[in-house]
């Protein structure tokens, strides 16, 4: 997703504001994904349209492991301030 150009109405420049605060962190969240599970980022191997259950499904299976995953080992700045991580049925 791109930010809106040119002339901007009040509602598409706080978009773009909303939305370049939390763009690091959300980059952050898919490198984590593919650190996680390389497949999904071997997008040149893959043939689109060729797998039986495409890229598309790969990569949202994948998020959601991640998320599992994290449920399970919480990352070091959970552990810094003492948080315990949400439990899979959260």
């Amino acid at each position: 997703m791109s930010p809106y150009w040119g002339l901007l109405t009040p509602e598409e420049a706080g978009f773009n504001s909303a939305m370049s605060s939390v763009r690091v962190t959300v980059e952050w969240g898919f490198s984590r994904v593919v650190a996680q599970w390389p497949y999904v980022d071997y997008h040149k191997k893959q043939q689109v349209g060729l797998s039986a259950c495409g890229l598309g499904k790969q990569y949202y299976v994948a998020g959601i492991l991640t998320n599992c995953h994290c449920c399970f080992y919480p990352n070091s700045t959970a552990q810094y301030f003492d948080l315990q991580p949400p439990s899979l049925e959260e």
